[in-house]
């Protein structure tokens, strides 16, 4: 086992521990390279003299890679490339390269992020993402759900909502949300204008062939039965709907049937619109052939 040795003095043996005047307390390899320094403010630095945390702290630097805990409240950091200075108003570049920063506070998880800077020049931290005491999970915004003017934000709870915001002067057509396959795009969400949004599924004409007019629905169309019914959940009537198993023998596009039989069915409304469509225009030349007579 290595002695602690008077200050200022090294041994032959494989780890040298050695303390100056100043109260900086060093470990070393017997070759004289020093591996741990602890500072007189208790702050301990492997590889690398601690910088000069805030006061207030304890800190663990390993490179540029540090762990600082306060000394009073409940806040801690894990950052690479930063510290806290000393006054505890600024954190600091330690070398010229990118830095990110994860805190715990006040029962919050906070995530920043920085552009790559110059060592000893402040950081300007962009909170990129905070889990929240709550449980909410806020995205490019430090506002809570309803309330942000960007970002997106998972408010969770018995009421639990998704909230995704645009910027104010985001053009019309911006993407809400995108839904892909095997990296190919087929629906979307999109911002229609400032006061609405677009429900779109994926249906440009470079995707198609044999484009051709669409047959006759008449038959198709009375083949629908729409019903009315009780939903057992909550007892409440719908006066006009479709049955999936009943829909399905006549629109199984409209129907979504799941691998699993014990999966409950759904019906996709809008499925329906083109067969709506095509019968209308049926039915308006039928008119026209008539009040041409």
């Amino acid at each position: 086992m290595a002695s602690i040795v008077s200050a200022g003095t090294t041994t032959a043996t494989a780890l040298n521990m050695s303390a100056d005047t100043s109260g900086v307390l060093q470990l070393a390899s017997n070759n004289g390279t020093v591996a741990v320094t602890v500072d007189t403010s208790q702050n301990v630095g492997v590889g690398v003299t601690p910088s000069a945390w805030y006061t207030s702290s304890k800190a663990l630097q390993i490179g540029t890679f540090g762990i600082e805990g306060r000394a009073s409240g409940s806040i801690s950091n894990i950052s690479t490339n930063s510290y806290i200075n000393s006054a505890g108003s600024a954190y600091i570049y330690i070398t010229s390269d990118y830095a990110t920063r994860y805190q715990q506070a006040n029962g919050a998880h906070n995530w920043f992020t920085a552009a790559s800077g110059t060592a000893g020049n402040a950081i300007t931290f962009t909170q990129a993402m905070t889990l929240d005491s709550s449980g909410n999970l806020l995205v490019g915004t430090t506002a809570t759900g309803g309330s942000q003017t960007q970002g997106v934000v998972l408010v969770t709870g018995t009421a639990a909502e998704v909230d995704v915001g645009h910027a104010s002067g985001t053009v019309s057509g911006a993407t809400y949300m995108a839904f892909r396959y095997n990296g190919g795009a087929i629906g979307t969400v999109t911002q229609n204008g400032t006061t609405a949004v677009l429900y779109n599924t994926t249906s440009d004409q470079r995707l198609k062939e044999n484009i051709q007019d669409a047959a006759p629905a008449s038959e198709l169309i009375d083949a629908l039965q729409v019903r009315q019914f009780d939903w057992k959940t909550d007892n409440s009537h719908q006066r006009y709907g479709f049955v999936a198993q009943e829909l399905v023998t006549v629109a199984p596009e409209a129907v979504h049937q799941p691998a699993d039989a014990d999966d409950m069915m759904a019906v996709d409304y809008s499925k329906l619109v083109p067969m709506l469509v095509k019968e209308i225009q049926s039915l308006r030349a039928r008119v026209a052939q008539l009040e041409n007579k």
